[in-house]
């Protein structure tokens, strides 16, 4: 549960007191980045990607990334390789290459040039510190509106699942790889 700028209790975390606007939000525990970022939250809502930091989950801070100016001034905010949706994010201590700590899935919408099914779905996505994006080179996992990425540290093992819609409806596409990198 999270505290708002008033003060009062709920399990939303708002990113800016004025449109009280957010869509989709991860908070990771990160104490390996030093005081002040115990916690970090990345989110997505109607004014873009945006990252905040923590020592306690409770008063948030938001960062001058130098990457995204708002009104001449730096904001907390950040793009994303195409501008698309930004989910499903987790954080890697363990990946022995520092440019891919965070790893995170794209949502992209496409469509098939052959008219069969659409090439919507989810990009697999690495990051150093969780606001420079890029892309791995691997195929879109096909997937619908829903889905989670997660990761199992003492297996070392990812797992996407996704909601697909194929032919006679719907259904879940299960991947998982023990590397990343290499496609889910």
């Amino acid at each position: 549960r999270f505290t708002d700028p008033q003060g009062s209790t709920s399990n939303n975390v708002y990113l800016d007191p004025e449109s009280r606007s957010h869509q989709y939000s991860t908070v990771m525990h990160t104490p390996q980045l030093g005081p002040g970022r115990r916690y970090t939250l990345l989110s997505f809502s109607g004014l873009g990607h945006c990252v905040r930091y923590s020592d306690d989950g409770l008063t948030w801070e938001k960062p001058d990334l130098g990457i995204v100016q708002h009104e001449g001034k730096d904001t907390n905010w950040y793009p994303t390789p195409g501008d698309y949706r930004l989910w499903h994010v987790i954080h890697d201590p363990d990946d022995t290459d520092e440019k891919r700590r965070y790893k995170g899935l794209l949502k992209v919408d496409g469509s098939n040039p052959s008219g069969g099914l659409t090439t919507s779905g989810h990009q697999p996505v690495t990051s150093p510190d969780g606001h420079h994006w890029e892309k791995v080179d691997c195929p879109i996992l096909p997937s619908g509106d829903a889905g989670t990425l997660t990761y199992d540290r003492s297996r070392r093992r990812f797992m996407a699942l996704m909601k697909y819609q194929c032919p006679n409806g719907s259904a879940n596409n299960q991947s998982t790889r023990e590397d990343y990198v290499n496609c889910l």
